[in-house]
């Protein structure tokens, strides 16, 4: 049977994206734009790049969103701080990408709030990075709110990347939507790179979703990291990682992840194997035929979880490599030199064979354990000079950091100490077998605006569990029982999560979900959450349960 080649099945996928592109339109009026030329419609400078144009505040801001056409080229620098508010619309679309740079002075943007009242798709402070955009030394603050049904190319800084440059981007919010999700861009491709960046953001979509970048097509994530919950929730092929959902080739560049790392929990359906079309990577979720793939010297220590399915494409590192399977014309191997996964923190269900290395928390806050795989690393206080690593038992849980995230760090104590506490969604030193909830029938009750349901839980022994909602829910709220020691908490977005610690057995809680009663119809209205804990032999494992 003839199989395409990678490179006509690229095609073919540009050709349905820009066919795509009259969908994603602006679907609100915007003001016809201006000259970008005259210096006064922002706070300074006349655009060039010996001469940006200065942005000092959420005017200057929404005037190059206003003009965003006129500006795409432009050059700008931020010079404060600035707090947006209503709904923003991204610099740069499909058809017409920001090209200019943008240099964010070590500053915040906060408040960013996109949705599909905008459009559905390349959503972001930017909606794409064209050739030759350079974004630098910026943290944007936000959420971008999507629609679970289409939403695509989405990330708090860019929503596409191509062939652009991303140095010193940081990212902190949520992102929902359907594919191409991430916390930095939600794509990016044709040799972009991401470096010495990072996101704490909670990215859900039902697939291609990773806490830095949604997916990686022939380009380079160098000294980043992530940490934010990323869950994909398609239960046939749903892609999702750490720091990326996969990667591939574009043209002859591979896709490479280097001296990079990911810490946040990783949730989705297994519902294929080590070579299938869908995986949950502690790192990165699969890498498609074709190959060329490169994870070179990073690590993962995220709890992954199964939320449907009972198939094997789970993996520390990668779920699956899909050149593994057969008839694929001329394979090329994918390379994953010196990379680690946390046996303690990443659960029970294991790597991909051959992909990785696996450490216990122990050896991965020795120097020794990353030394042998050939990295370059050294104990803190050590002048840095070109080592992109550092290990010290008080930062980062003793786990290693990138330098430039603690340039001028001494460390107290020595490097191959055991440090504080190993990060994982439940804390390890509880010692009690935890029990999996037992669930009530919920009840209904009417609330302002709103459905309501309440369900009662009764958890197991003491101790720890985390509890992390996924899509469905407006929030989900765990209120006191009477008798129980459990305190209130909020989860108040899709992706966060709350750890609730009780000190004696049998304790129970409310769970009170609300819904928008006028797009979820009652019949319809369930929360998902998963719940973990540890069972009595000490390992990490979770429990699925539906509210409603």
């Amino acid at each position: 049977m003839h199989r395409p080649s990678i490179a006509a099945m690229s095609a073919s996928l540009f050709v349905a994206a820009a066919a795509m592109a009259a969908v994603f339109a602006p679907t609100r009026a915007v003001a016809p734009p201006t000259p970008c030329t005259i210096s006064p419609e922002f706070s300074g400078g006349a655009g060039t790049a010996g001469n940006p144009y200065l942005l000092a505040t959420a005017a200057d801001l929404n005037r190059l969103s206003e003009q965003r056409s006129a500006c795409l080229a432009k050059h700008f620098k931020q010079t404060a701080d600035v707090n947006l508010t209503g709904i923003w619309t991204p610099v740069g679309d499909y058809v017409s990408s920001f090209t200019g740079s943008y240099d964010g002075g070590g500053h915040t943007i906060t408040g960013l709030s996109v949705d599909t009242s905008v459009r559905m798709g390349y959503l972001g402070l930017f909606g794409r990075l064209g050739t030759g955009a350079v974004v630098q030394h910026l943290t944007v603050e936000g959420r971008i709110t999507g629609d679970l049904a289409g939403t695509t190319n989405a990330g708090l800084v860019a929503g596409n990347a191509s062939h652009a440059e991303l140095t010193d981007v940081h990212a902190r919010g949520t992102v929902t939507g359907n594919s191409r999700l991430g916390g930095v861009t939600g794509f990016a491709t044709y040799e972009a790179t991401i470096t010495q960046s990072s996101a704490d953001v909670d990215v859900t979509g039902e697939t291609q979703v990773g806490g830095l970048v949604g997916y990686l097509q022939g380009s380079t994530i160098s000294q980043s990291y992530a940490g934010g919950a990323v869950a994909a929730t398609m239960n046939s092929s749903g892609l999702a990682g750490g720091l990326t959902s996969g990667g591939s080739i574009y043209g002859s560049a591979y896709a490479v992840i280097q001296n990079s790392y990911a810490t946040g929990p990783v949730s989705g359906a297994a519902t294929g194997t080590p070579v299938g079309t869908n995986g949950i990577g502690g790192i990165i979720g699969s890498a498609p035929g074709g190959g060329r793939l490169r994870v070179l010297n990073s690590y993962a220590t995220g709890l992954l979880t199964r939320t449907a399915g009972n198939g094997t494409g789970f993996g520390g590192v990668i779920g699956t490599d899909a050149v593994a399977a057969a008839g694929y014309p001329s394979p090329i191997p994918s390379t994953f030199t010196g990379s680690a996964w946390n046996t303690d923190t990443v659960g029970a269900l294991g790597a991909l064979s051959g992909y990785g290395t696996a450490l216990t928390s122990t050896q991965m806050r020795n120097i020794n354990s990353f030394t042998a795989l050939g990295w370059d690393i050294v104990p803190t206080g050590t002048a840095p000079g070109t080592n992109p690593w550092g290990i010290c038992s008080a930062i980062n849980n003793g786990f290693p950091y990138l330098q430039w995230e603690h340039p001028n760090a001494t460390c107290p104590t020595s490097a191959d100490s055991p440090g504080t506490t190993v990060p994982t969604a439940v804390d390890p030193t509880v010692a009690a077998a935890l029990n999996p909830p037992e669930f009530t029938r919920a009840t209904v009750a009417p609330h302002i605006g709103q459905t309501r349901l309440v369900t009662r839980v009764q958890l197991g022994a003491a101790g720890a569990y985390t509890f992390i909602m996924l899509p469905t829910a407006r929030d989900v709220r765990l209120a006191q029982l009477a008798g129980s020691t459990v305190g209130r908490r909020t989860l108040e977005r899709a992706s966060s999560a709350s750890t609730l610690t009780t000190s004696k057995a049998n304790a129970r809680i409310v769970l009170r979900t609300y819904f928008d009663a006028d797009t979820l119809p009652l019949k319809n209205a369930a929360a998902r959450l998963l719940v973990i804990y540890r069972t009595a032999d000490g390992a990490l494992t979770s429990t699925l349960i539906t509210t409603g």
